[in-house]
């Protein structure tokens, strides 16, 4: 892990990316961020929002562990579902089977199906199923008192979800194919039934619509409902039970699906739910993040603590599962380099605080500001140096989240601890985002797709600006095509390298800039709009649509001014410049060495982390004139048969007498009217006359 680590760091390093490596921690044995975690749970648990109670969960069958602490990997591929498993009772054997089974309460498993498709055969017949498995037997799970007919894999599933200590199979006899067809079964609607092999992966007991009071128009939300119904009642009278089973892509030989006690996390709790929305309402959202509205009301029960495993430890028999031991960690993370000598927290840090003195006292002074009313604390200043570390940089500037689960409970778990320290803007993304480029890497199942994940050190044969704007333009997976994108944006700055070194060594030949045209108007209008956003997208730390106008936008007004001016002696050169320069400083925080190459092209002479920020202001009137300009660019060929090559427009300096007049008797405090709309109903008018 440690070897990973720095590896990850020297990567991260050669990428530019500024760090502080000095809160570097590990959260498995470290003394420091166990009491710390010891701490957190007991707040969840004054709260009343922690409960212990049964859970289904992956489980390895080598050793017990779950899934999870075993392989935190494979953990999001392993989430187990919930079947209703019926029991059908066996009627009549064969006659090896007679001898040994004949006189016991046997049942044969499968699942329960309504038929839907009315054109089969025996539509109106109950049916069972089953694929054509070699490994069938008659098994007695532990907690069962009755033998059951099934394959290995559900006998397996059987007895962990019964006795997950034990996990043992009593399998009392092997039980061929061919017997298994010979066997009959009594259903629980009281019908006699026999036993037929079929494509199905798994045995499913197939009920018909008719024996349900179902019509063939009946639609099939109705029908699960039915179906739900039914099967409650068979659970309430012990004739069926819930079964938790991985889906057939998902299952491997070492994993079954186990029933134990856990400690849980309500996360569906009500009141909880209506703090995270009030505190939500008054968070910075970007567009993508409004999903996290619906997913907070949707939020169910979470696992948090296990018996055994890895992760931070909070008694003999608690370990922090993977899913819930970081989502206070940023919190941790202000403190670390203070407490902790080295990443593994074996040592104190610089302030010798050793981890037997973080009592509870201690760390609710430090994160919640609250002093014991009856003693005072130890070493009172150096609490007081580590809780001014934790109040400068919390609350979260922005949360930028990728993972569905782990954003929903840390917004939880702040609102549970930290009321007062929520994060003030949160960039979501609903899908979890991957970079790879190696097709030959090995695929992970997650959720309903495959992805694959890029190894940092494919990204750096790139420059490290390329590198970034990669990540910052594409937030979804990019396939296998991360060196094309590479090579895409390697070719554009190279090409806007050049247009600036042409603009500079032909400057001369520019008019001189001391007139503005319309076109000019047009362009340095365009600039202050893009200037203005981006300034509004660092502030809420959305990094993509500030590279997105501050780049591309920038570059079409551009390529617009171009089109317009039509040779090189028509450009402004003073503004040509002033777009340069511009649009350096404000990509500067995303590409800082594209920019400086251009600042250094304009012959500036300065870094250009020294420049400050552009102060453009433009006349409001010049922004609407542009606006209608754009209006009626789009608007003069469209429904055109014939598109004419080009077009003479003219521009008035002034409005009519009449216009003039009209705006002179309303004040300008409540003038509604645009430009175009005036002009609008001035074509109007003149239509009319």
């Amino acid at each position: 892990m440690l070897r990973n680590s720095w590896q990850s760091k020297k990567e991260l390093s050669m990428l530019g990316v500024g760090i502080d490596w000095r809160r570097c921690f590990l959260t498995t044995n470290n003394p420091y961020y166990e009491s710390f975690m010891r701490w957190h749970f007991q707040i969840l648990s004054d709260q009343n929002k922690l409960e212990f109670i049964p859970q289904f969960v992956a489980h390895s069958t080598q050793d017990g562990m779950v899934a999870d602490q075993k392989d935190p990997t494979i953990w999001h591929s392993l989430l187990p579902h919930l079947v209703p498993m019926v029991k059908l009772r066996v009627l009549d054997f064969p006659k090896r089977l007679s001898a040994s089974l004949q006189d016991k309460e046997v049942y044969f498993l499968g699942e329960v199906e309504i038929k839907n498709n009315l054109a089969e055969k025996n539509v109106d017949v109950e049916t069972l199923e089953i694929p054509a498995l070699p490994d069938w037997g008659a098994f007695r799970a532990n907690g069962y008192n009755q033998i059951y007919i099934c394959d290995k894999k559900t006998a397996k599933g059987l007895a962990f979800q019964q006795s997950i200590d034990a996990g043992e199979i009593d399998c009392l006899m092997d039980i061929d194919l061919q017997e298994i067809r010979e066997i009959s079964l009594r259903t629980p609607l009281n019908q006699k039934i026999t036993i037929s092999v079929s494509r199905y992966a798994d045995v499913m007991y197939r009920i018909p619509r008719s024996l349900l009071g179902l019509s063939e128009d009946t639609a099939q939300t109705d029908a699960n409902e039915v179906k739900a119904k039914l099967v409650g009642d068979w659970i309430d009278r012990g004739d069926a039970f819930m079964y938790g089973r991985l889906n057939r892509h998902q299952w491997r030989s070492s994993h079954v699906v186990g029933l134990t006690k856990q400690w849980m996390i309500k996360y569906n709790d009500l009141a909880w739910k209506d703090q995270v929305l009030s505190q939500l309402k008054s968070t910075q959202l970007c567009r993508r993040s409004q999903v996290l509205l619906k997913d907070v009301e949707r939020a169910e029960i979470q696992n948090s603590c296990l018996s055994q495993g890895l992760g931070p430890k909070l008694s003999q028999n608690n370990f922090v599962g993977s899913s819930s031991d970081s989502l206070l960690i940023p919190a941790y993370a202000t403190i670390s380099h203070l407490l902790q000598g080295n990443p593994q927290g074996s040592i104190p840090g610089k302030l010798g605080i050793r981890h037997e003195d973080m009592t509870k006292e201690v760390w609710d002074y430090l994160m919640l500001g609250n002093l014991p009313k009856d003693r005072q604390l130890p070493r009172q200043a150096d609490l007081e140096r580590i809780k001014s570390e934790f109040e400068y940089w919390y609350p979260l500037d922005v949360l930028n989240a990728q993972e569905h689960s782990y954003c929903l409970q840390m917004l939880f778990n702040h609102v549970a601890v930290f009321p007062k320290y929520f994060p003030r803007s949160i960039v979501y993304h609903p899908k979890h985002i991957s970079y790879h480029a190696n097709n030959k890497k090995e695929s992970v199942y997650y959720g309903s797709s495959t992805w694959r994940i890029i190894e940092l050190a494919d990204l750096l044969e790139g420059s490290a600006d390329v590198i970034r704007m990669l990540l910052v333009t594409i937030p979804t997976s990019i396939g296998s095509r991360g060196h094309q994108y590479m090579e895409k944006f390697t070719l554009a700055l190279c090409r806007n390298i050049k247009w600036a070194e042409g603009i500079i060594s032909n400057s001369a030949m520019m008019r001189d800039g001391s007139e503005l045209r319309w076109e000019d108007s047009i362009l340095e209008c365009s600039i202050v709009e893009v200037v203005q956003k981006v300034e509004t997208y660092y502030k809420q730390m959305n990094y993509r649509a500030a590279f997105v106008d501050g780049y591309y936008i920038l570059k079409k007004a551009r390529s617009r001014y171009r089109h317009y001016v039509r040779h090189l002696r028509d450009m402004n050169r003073n503004l040509i410049l002033k777009f340069l320069e511009v649009q350096a400083i404000i990509l500067s925080p995303i590409i800082p060495h594209y920019s400086q190459h251009i600042f250094d092209i304009l012959n500036k002479n300065m870094l250009i982390q020294k420049a400050v920020w552009p102060e453009m202001t433009i006349d409001q009137s010049v922004l609407v004139r542009h606006q209608h300009f754009e209006d009626l660019l789009r608007h003069l060929f469209k429904n055109k048969p014939r598109k004419p090559s080009e077009a003479i427009i003219y521009v008035a300096k002034s409005f009519p007498a009449w216009i003039n007049d009209l705006l002179a008797c309303v004040p300008k405090t409540q003038q509604p009217w645009s430009v175009y709309e005036i002009w609008q109903s001035y074509d109007a008018t003149k239509n009319t006359d």
